[in-house]
């Protein structure tokens, strides 16, 4: 895992000989998102977006983690960002893992930063992030994302899409238990803290977004993480109700039951908005 002022510096930098990392758009735990320029032969072929991802040292987990990545990069809906290709590259003699994918013209977090959404747009991004899911939970295996939340819901091609699904995991007809507990902590589900992974967790964390689309604040807050958790898991989330229209009510309310046995489901979140 590198600081961000690690990212910062690859930018000027060339991928595999064929992406000009122009512009540092931001990064995460394990990977930075650059706007590049895609060049053949000298001549500019099209603007894109490109994730570059710290490369696993392991050889056996740098393996694993290839082959996730290009089992996430090869899925396709209309609502989620589109990846173009997969591939290893060396830049400053460190070696990285890298997706080229459409560029975006803005995130929904900067979004609700700048402007007060049309409840007609909202029900266009809860529709299209509930279609994303319902396709990733009804797939084979079932998939799940793991890291919803406004940063990773992004406008491309007069439409808004999900993206960043490197926290995909594959599913059987169960659901996971894992140590690794991921994903962004004000979004995840009570169940994530026994490390439980299931397509519930995605459930939570749209009702978790929805609300906050809504009410410009999250559910759960705390100063620690500790005080996060315990809010998390033993208390009632704190929403101003009055500012959230029916069909959003119900879906906010089921989204967030702390049962995952009795959560709604994708599919419902559709009916519910049909």
């Amino acid at each position: 895992m590198y600081p961000e002022k690690h990212w910062r510096k690859l930018r000027g930098e060339t991928v595999n000989k064929q992406y000009y990392l122009e512009e540092y758009l931001g990064c995460g735990g394990y990977g930075a998102v650059y706007k590049a320029d895609e060049v053949i032969k000298d001549d500019f072929i099209r603007e894109v977006a490109i994730k570059v991802i710290a490369l696993e040292e392991d050889e056996i987990k740098a393996k694993k983690q290839l082959n996730e990545i290009r089992a996430a990069a090869n899925l396709l809906h209309e609502n989620i960002i589109r990846s173009y290709t997969v591939g290893c590259c060396e830049v400053k003699e460190d070696e990285y893992l890298f997706i080229v994918m459409e560029i975006a013209t803005i995130t929904l977090e900067k979004k609700l930063k700048t402007a007060k959404l049309s409840i007609t747009e909202v029900q266009k991004i809860v529709q299209a992030t509930a279609a994303v899911l319902n396709y990733l939970h009804n797939s084979d295996p079932r998939k799940v994302h793991r890291d919803i939340k406004p940063a990773n819901l992004l406008y491309a091609a007069d439409k808004w899409k999900v993206s960043d699904l490197g926290l995909l995991r594959e599913m059987g007809t169960n659901s996971l238990r894992t140590q690794d507990i991921k994903g962004t902590p004000s979004y995840v589900p009570p169940e994530s803290y026994q490390g439980v992974v299931g397509t519930g967790w995605d459930m939570w964390s749209l009702g978790i977004m929805t609300a906050e689309i809504l009410t410009g604040t999250l559910p759960f807050t705390g100063n620690t993480d500790q005080e996060l958790m315990k809010k998390i898991m033993e208390e009632q989330p704190e929403i101003d109700w009055s500012k959230i229209p029916e069909p959003f009510t119900e879906i906010v309310r089921g989204c967030l039951e702390k049962d995952r046995a009795n959560r709604w489901t994708a599919e419902q979140v559709l009916t519910a908005l049909a």
